[in-house]
């Protein structure tokens, strides 16, 4: 006999086992992708301790396309805080239909982190920043950022 909690966990083992292959089978695309075009990827990781006030995390540089492939925001402090995650971006001339100017967004608005503990983002998904497009962190206490990026030259 079958459980509800029994289903669910199958299920979630289901889901967790269909992201993992998804972002393995983005990540081998955009390798094959850019070792075809012979484009110059570069891994990095962006971080920052204790932000409070809304601080520019990363900016893409002339020239850059990055994609976000995580980022996790810790709190360092003994009581729940909150966080604003923003995508800033100024994008615009685009051909067709989209030919509109990119405008500030909120990635997730004042996300609950508990003390001592830590928040993970775009989990399986990526954000694709353009030359002068950011990524800004504001916490109502001390937040420490770790930002995980692809930049493609």
């Amino acid at each position: 006999m079958t459980t509800d909690a029994t289903k669910y966990t199958r299920l979630v083992f289901w889901l967790k086992l269909t992201l993992g292959f998804s972002a393995s089978l983005l990540f081998l695309i955009i390798f094959v992708f850019s070792y075809s075009k012979k484009v110059d990827p570069s891994f990095k990781v962006v971080t920052k301790a204790g932000v409070t006030s809304a601080d520019v995390i990363y900016t893409a540089g002339s020239g850059v396309t990055a994609i976000v492939l995580g980022l996790i925001l810790g709190n360092t402090t003994t009581s729940q805080i909150t966080s604003t995650v923003t995508l800033t971006s100024d994008t615009s001339g685009r051909a067709g239909a989209n030919d509109e100017a990119n405008q500030a967004v909120e990635l997730i608005t004042d996300a609950p982190i508990p003390a001592g503990s830590s928040l993970e983002l775009l989990s399986g998904n990526k954000v694709v920043l353009e030359t002068t497009d950011t990524i800004s962190v504001t916490g109502s206490g001390a937040t420490d950022v770790a930002l995980s990026i692809m930049e493609i030259t």
